[in-house]
């Protein structure tokens, strides 16, 4: 189980909260979960900058996470 720190208002610290969250062996093993936690740190107006994305993953040692964005970019067509 995963100990925080609350105020007093029963908040936790987000950086914290999600320090301790990648510590989770289940965390490890959830490409899903590992997939929102990234989208919650880079979305901005509703969009993802998919490499921004692929950034946070690599940098996070969310490897596992990392195939899916890459699979489905791999079938969009290119802009220019």
């Amino acid at each position: 189980m995963l100990d925080f720190d609350f105020t007093d208002n029963n908040e936790v610290n987000l950086k914290d909260f999600f320090e301790r969250i990648k510590e989770s062996p289940s965390f490890k093993e959830s490409i899903a979960t590992q997939l929102l936690l990234a989208t919650t740190q880079i979305l901005q107006n509703d969009l993802i900058d998919a490499s921004d994305l692929e950034e946070f993953l690599i940098n996070n040692d969310f490897h596992a996470a990392n195939v899916l964005p890459n699979e489905v970019l791999r079938h969009e067509p290119e802009h220019g």
